[in-house]
């Protein structure tokens, strides 16, 4: 079925993914076969954001920056549920004692466990999760914003 609508631009941004993170040439057969079955998957009845994320998980482990999602940060303490972190995309999560100014860095335990099964039935796992990966790969990407995210933003405010 041809993709159309949120589904189309969805499919955008994960093309803008692979053409802006893999270097030119560079065989990632695990990483193609995902990327095939996202577009599959957009095609469904699956939420959009469940699909993207899944893929963005994905090509952060294939890329060499796997999520490091139920231990704290350099160590063996198991993330908790009930707990705040503030995530670094260099060592991971690492637990709060006080609210950091910025809420789009923080995320909860049960968010990063629930990434960490692929399950995304919960809403705020499915908004933290975004604001997640928006952070961890704007990280990788730099300064130049994707096309594809503007593109999506412009088509809301219409």
């Amino acid at each position: 079925m041809p993709l159309k609508g949120q589904a189309l631009i969805c499919a955008f941004y994960l093309n803008e993914l692979l053409l802006r993170l893999l270097p030119r040439n560079d065989p990632h057969e695990a990483l193609y076969d995902a990327y095939a079955i996202a577009l599959q998957r957009l095609s469904g009845a699956e939420h959009l954001s469940v699909v993207l994320r899944n893929f963005e998980k994905k090509l952060l482990e294939e890329l060499g920056y796997a999520m490091v999602l139920i231990r704290e940060a350099g160590g063996d303490i198991p993330v908790q549920p009930e707990c705040r972190y503030l995530y670094d995309p260099e060592s991971g999560p690492m637990k709060m004692a006080l609210p950091h100014p910025d809420a789009s860095l923080t995320v909860s335990g049960q968010t990063l466990l629930d990434i960490a099964r692929e399950d995304f039935s919960r809403a705020e796992t499915r908004e933290e999760s975004m604001l997640l990966m928006r952070n961890l790969i704007g990280h990788r990407l730099g300064e130049r914003p994707l096309h594809s995210r503007t593109i999506l933003r412009e088509l809301q405010e219409l």
